[in-house]
């Protein structure tokens, strides 16, 4: 419309720019002097930073009009973007900040009712200092009236277009604008073309190319900013094509809206910058909060080493002692360290959602932190820790942690005979004697993938003459499917007063509170039979009395005696041919024909086990350590038969009773009863087992269980001992087994 010159204000000794028309002729200067005057009044008038000021509109000595102007230093936007593609100029974030300020001259305009109608990167102007300003207001136009409390701008009226006629730069222009529809045209076509300048600036090309841009205007569509530039900010992406939809009502209202948007956007990106460092912090401890994990795990380990079989009479500056408590303290020590460096990861989470409450970085990490510390806890058992991490992580987590910590467990039986109803109950593992839950009916074997919660399952197997009780322990995600080689076999019948234990895993050792412990470890056994209860007086001197009929000098050294070198026996000599109950021993002391036996060698109590044995058609045997463990504990690796809780009251031991603690009959004590049906197994009388050496040792014998006089710490299912075989003790007695059932009876 006209050319620009650099000049100088004398009065007051400033550059300024001068506008001044291009000469014409005819209509065309009167149109021009038209537009030319209603731009000098609209930019007179728009009282905003990045709009240049006018200070004087004036005509020349021939008739021209001018305007006089601030001088603008610095580059247009255009040349900014072609010199950022060499990397010579301005970086995009530094653009983007421009961009707002554009939108906020360009909404202070919209405000006063003017619409510029030519907005592009060469109508901006980025100064050397920071500045951005918004030129050329030439095309613009009045729509509406102002919403900033003024009076609206007035052009005059000189500001004219007629409908139909198409003004400012293909491109650029929205659809309605393209089409010339004056009564459509508004702030929203200024948004359309800002969101163009957007698109450019961000992805390095034009928003609408193509050989004819006037068709490409007005046919579209124009290519998602995500495909054309797949790492762009997806907020980012949608604030700008949002302003480049093609109906003006889709699209931001107005300027101000658009430069809000952006402000809300780069405020956001800020936070979630800082909330990014702070998850990235945090990450960097989540592995140091795992390390602290395995080292409290290793050190606590470690105490309860140096802890079992430790004399507790030594004295404290005992070198054993001394170890002990120096592994206690790094235990101490490991568990502080662990209590910190989770506190840091938790700070560093919670630190990021301050910044931005809903950075999904920020929940993963503290919901993988609760997660990490909600599989230790109940890794140890502390069902009120494991509680606790398990709701903090339930309000950070997405739902994929909550769904694998809600995996269920599947569990596959296939039995012989097959047919067989199958109905579990789960173990509530909390109280005294852990209860049953309510019963689920699987159907019958053989069963396939039947899901159940995780956890301690027993299963009922129905339609025997006798009951068939399978424990299983069923973890997230496992297929607990022991038998998929093989049926279990079930015997047709199992003799009285015997328990039929399936065979598979259990879970061993792993008591550190047990005079000779094993590593825990999960161990196999075939399908036994066991002897529901321990050898009772009656029945050995029934063996006794048998024995006497061919041996009676072998009878008489049956009789039980109190120690090894004891050389009277406890029961009188005449009870070597057949024993009466009660019986009264040498010491006074009756005994109950339902008492369990006890002081008898090992040698002795194998011999019965065959005598027992022959009389079944079975090879009987002596109970041995796993199939006492098992038979004990189930597979859930509980600590008494009845669950985890000690109460001299669950089984005979030796603060039972008031007085002086003595044996008493067999199964007087319910509750000291494993989940299979096997009874007195962590109280009333010790048991020989089977195998001929004690961990390796062939001088020894093994011994399982507690007895009438142990305290709770004997009573453990894991306690065992190792003793010479000619040991005699008043509680030390036997049990038997067999696990060749399956030949004999099915």
């Amino acid at each position: 419309m006209g050319q620009v010159w650099l000049a100088r204000d004398p009065s007051l000794g400033r550059e300024v720019a001068v506008k001044v028309l291009h000469d014409a002729v005819g209509s065309s200067l009167h149109r021009r002097y038209e537009r030319f005057v209603a731009e000098a009044r609209i930019a007179a008038q728009l009282d905003h930073p990045g709009i240049v000021p006018v200070h004087e509109l004036g005509e020349t000595p021939d008739g021209l009009p001018f305007l006089v102007m601030r001088r603008i230093r610095g580059r247009s936007l255009a040349w900014a973007l072609e010199r950022r593609d060499r990397d010579e100029g301005p970086g995009t974030a530094e653009l983007l900040d421009a961009m707002v300020r554009v939108c906020h001259a360009v909404g202070h305009a919209h405000h006063r009712g003017v619409v510029h109608r030519d907005l592009k990167p060469d109508n901006i102007m980025l100064g050397p200092d920071g500045e951005v300003v918004v030129v050329d207001w030439g095309l613009a136009t009045l729509r509406g009236e102002a919403h900033d409390g003024r009076a609206p701008v007035d052009a005059g009226d000189r500001l004219k277009t007629q409908d139909g006629s198409v003004v400012g730069t293909l491109g650029y222009l929205a659809p309605e604008a393209a089409e010339g529809a004056l009564d459509r045209i508004g702030p929203h076509s200024d948004v359309f073309s800002l969101a163009a300048v957007l698109y450019e600036l961000l992805s390095g090309r034009p928003a609408i190319t193509g050989a004819d841009l006037w068709l490409a205007t007005l046919q579209g569509p124009i290519p998602p900013l995500t495909q054309v530039l797949p790492t762009v900010d997806p907020d980012l992406a949608t604030i700008c094509m949002r302003g480049l939809t093609a109906q003006p009502e889709g699209r931001w209202t107005d300027a101000r809206a658009l430069a809000k948007a952006l402000v809300a956007w780069r405020e956001g990106r800020s936070r979630r910058a800082r909330a990014d460092a702070e998850v990235a912090t945090g990450r960097s401890k989540l592995g140091g909060l795992r390390r602290a994990l395995a080292e409290v795990t290793e050190a606590d380990r470690a105490a309860r080493s140096l802890e079992q079989g430790l004399d507790p009479w030594l004295p404290v500056d005992h070198p054993d002692k001394q170890s002990l408590h120096a592994q206690r303290t790094q235990v101490a020590d490991a568990r502080l360290q662990l209590a910190l460096t989770f506190a840091e990861v938790e700070a560093a989470g919670e630190a990021a959602l301050r910044h931005d409450p809903s950075h999904r970085g920020a929940r993963d990490l503290l919901a993988d932190a609760h997660l990490e510390r909600f599989l230790d806890a109940e890794r140890r058992g502390v069902d009120s820790e494991a509680a606790y991490h398990r709701t903090r992580l339930a309000s950070y987590d997405e739902g994929s942690r909550q769904a694998r910590l809600g995996q269920r467990g599947v569990v596959s039986l296939r039995t012989r005979p097959s047919g067989l109803r199958v109905t579990a109950r789960p173990v509530q593992r909390r109280g005294l004697v852990w209860p049953l839950g309510e019963t689920v009916d699987l159907g019958t074997t053989p069963l396939r993938s039947v899901s159940l919660d995780p956890g301690s399952w027993v299963l009922e197997v129905h339609g025997l003459p006798y009951p068939v009780r399978y424990p299983v322990l069923l973890t997230r995600g496992e297929h607990w499917d022991v038998h998929a080689d093989e049926a279990l076999v079930l015997p047709d019948r199992v003799p009285t007063g015997w328990v039929f234990v399936p065979g598979g895993p259990f879970l061993a050792g792993g008591d550190p509170h047990v005079n000779v412990p094993r590593p825990a470890e999960i161990r196999h056994t075939a399908s036994f039979l066991v002897a529901r209860d321990p050898v009772s007086a009656s029945d050995w001197a029934a063996w006794v009395a048998h024995v006497a009929t061919t041996d009676p000098a072998r009878a008489e050294a049956l009789l039980p005696r109190g120690s090894r070198n004891a050389t009277r026996p406890m029961w009188p000599v005449e009870a070597a041919t057949g024993a009466r109950f009660p019986l009264d021993d040498v010491d006074g002391d009756t005994w109950q024909a339902d008492w369990p036996m006890c002081g008898v060698r090992w040698a002795d109590a194998c011999a019965y086990a065959a005598w027992v044995g022959e009389r079944l058609g079975l090879p009987v045997q002596l109970v041995g350590e796993d199939a006492y463990e098992k038979a004990a504990r189930g597979v859930d690796g509980r600590s008494f038969p009845w669950g985890d809780t000690w109460d001299p009251a669950l089984c005979k031991s030796l603060h039972s009773r008031r007085g002086t603690p003595r044996p008493e009959p067999i199964g007087a004590f319910p509750n000291d009863m494993s989940v299979y049906g096997v009874r007195d197994l962590a109280g009333s009388m010790r048991t020989w087992c089977a195998e001929d050496q004690f961990d390796g040792d062939p001088a020894l014998r093994p011994m399982r269980g507690g007895f009438w006089g142990a305290d709770h710490r004997l009573c453990r299912a894991a306690n065992r001992y190792g003793t010479e075989p000619d040991d005699r003790r008043p509680f030390l007695g036997l049990r038997l087994s067999t696990t060749e059932h399956t030949d004999a009876f099915v």
